[in-house]
């Protein structure tokens, strides 16, 4: 009986131990259109030498872009409409404002613009005077704000402040 139990006990061990092992889907059979499309590449090398023909310094960098947008090219025309929708969007949302730097952005002709898909939208904007003066009404806007809304901040700061002034006049 005792034998009959354990061959009983290992036997639903052993059944309870064994696991099926799934063959790995082959990588090719996944492909997927976005997968088969390429960015168009390139690489830049810099190369500095010395007067004697000895390389002194090597700089290289590689670039990439996609000529579309998941493989789909977008018209001048869809463009149009496209950033239409954004702007009432935005507006929605409560960024209507008509700034300098917003109607830059708005009034751009996307085809003869060659910021809006790489990298340097906003960077050419942020050493312009009415970018500037966005970020100090901002700046002003955030400090009114604390000063609203947490008072005791500017409380202690103007204390520290007029203490200073008083010592370095002597008053003190």
């Amino acid at each position: 009986m005792k034998a009959k139990m354990l061959v009983l006990a290992m036997l639903l061990f052993s059944l309870s131990s064994c696991q099926a092992q799934e063959k790995d889907p082959d990588p090719s059979a996944m492909k997927t259109g976005k997968d088969e499309v390429k960015p168009k590449g390139s690489w830049k090398v810099n190369r500095d030498y010395d007067e004697n023909g000895n390389l002194i310094s090597y700089d290289s960098t590689y670039t990439y872009s996609y000529s579309s947008v998941d493989g789909d090219t977008i018209s001048a025309a869809d463009m149009d409409e496209l950033m239409s929708h954004f702007q009432q969007f935005l507006g929605q949302n409560g960024m209507n404002d008509q700034s300098a730097f917003m109607q830059s952005f708005f009034n751009d002709s996307i085809p003869g613009n060659s910021h809006f898909f790489h990298g340097d939208l906003f960077a050419d904007h942020f050493n312009s005077e009415s970018f500037q003066r966005q970020i100090r009404e901002m700046d002003s806007l955030h400090r009114q704000f604390l000063k609203q809304q947490y008072p005791q901040f500017f409380e202690k700061r103007e204390e520290k402040n007029s203490a200073a002034k008083q010592s370095k006049n002597g008053t003190i």
